[in-house]
Formats: C-alpha cells, structure tokens, sequence
C-alpha cells in the first residue's frame, strides 16, 4: 500500500475543505433567508397598494357626500331627507356596445359614429342629467391623433338628446366624420376611438368615457 507524504495529504484536504465551504454559502444564500426577503417585499407592495385602493375609495365617498350636501342645499330639502336615504348624484359617463358607425349615404364607407351615452350615479345607475356634453372621434393609429369629428351640445342640445327605448333610457349622440369626407377606402382607418366629457351643469369636474368602433364594416 502506498503512503502519501504529509504535504500532499494537507494539499488534498484545503480544496475538500473550500469546496464544503462554499457549498455551505451557496445554501445560506438560496435558503429561506431569500424566500422570507421576497415575501416580505410582495407583503409590503401589497400593503401599499391597498392603501392606495382605500384612499381612492375614501375620496370618491368625500365627493359623493359633497355633491349630495350641495344637491340637497339646491333643492331645499336639508334634513328633509328620511335617515339612510342618499339622492343619486351624478359621477360618472358611459358608452354601450350599440353604437357604431353608420354608413348614411349607403356608398360603402362610414359617414359619422352614432355614440349612445349614459350619465351615471353613485350606484352605477342611469342619471338623466343636466350639462355641457363634447363628442370626438379620433384616428390613434397614426403617430400625432388625428381629431375625426367633433359634436358639442350645449345644456339645451343635450336634453334633447334624451332617448327612453327598448333598452332603456340613454343619450343619443351622432359625430360626422368629417376629416373623412373624399378620403378613399385604402386611406381610412380600421378603427376610431370616440371620447365623450360631460361637464354638470351644477359644475364639478368634467366626466369622461371613451370606446373604440369599427369603421366601414362589411
């Protein structure tokens, strides 16, 4: 049997030793101590985006109680109001799924986008409303937005917009798409974007809403 000389048997043992060594760091670093960083990261992301959620919702309460405080001062009726009972008040603006747009003139291509509108409350509810409405329909394929048509109705213009029918009450509001007059179909776009803002008439931020539509559908 052959006998290694001490030295070489202390030379063997250093990178047996080294090795141990490192596999021991390479295990604390990929231990739990890494799993517990990660999960306390996604807790406190998770903690911060709540508390973003709760400060939303707390300061869309704060002005639903401020317009229902104004609402009800208009009208005369402070405290005159059964406890538990909160008057609609308006807060938001939708578009459905039945506008579109139409080709009138029956040539093949789309003429203006027909936009169905719906002043919504605090409950999600249709409000008729009372206030200023502005209609766009816009080309953002290109890379500057190109302004398609525009309709604005005044207080006046937009209640007689008023519909009530087999869908329910909504807000009828048609936009010539008058930057399309001319313009073959090659060079038209596929699809526009309408966007609608209505501003109150009792003031407040304007409400806005915006939907795409298909053009010159076959």
């Amino acid at each position: 049997m052959r006998t290694e000389p001490a030295g070489r048997r202390s030379s063997l043992r250093v990178p047996a030793a080294l090795a141990v060594g490192s596999a021991t760091l390479f295990a604390w670093g990929c231990g739990p101590g890494n799993f517990a960083n990660t999960n306390d990261r996604l807790r406190r992301e998770n903690l911060e985006l709540q508390q973003s959620v709760d400060e939303l919702s707390r300061r869309l309460e704060r002005e639903v109680q401020a317009q229902e405080v104004l609402l009800a001062r208009a009208s005369g009726a402070a405290g005159s109001l059964p406890e538990g009972a909160r008057p609609p008040v308006l807060v938001g603006v939708t578009m459905d799924r039945y506008g579109a747009a139409v080709d009138e003139n029956g040539d093949g291509l789309d003429d203006l986008v027909r936009l169905y509108v719906y002043p919504r409350d605090q409950q999600d509810r249709m409000l008729p409303s009372a206030g200023t409405l502005t209609a766009r329909v816009l080309d953002l394929s290109t890379p500057e937005p190109t302004v398609l048509g525009r309709t604005e109705l005044d207080p006046a213009a937009f209640d007689a917009a008023y519909r009530d029918g087999f869908t329910g009450p909504y807000y009828r509001v048609e936009v010539p798409l008058t930057a399309l007059a001319g313009r073959p179909a090659g060079q038209r776009p596929r699809e526009v974007t309408a966007i609608v803002s209505l501003a109150p008439a009792v003031g407040g931020p304007a409400l806005t809403a915006q939907r795409v539509f298909e053009l010159d559908r076959e």
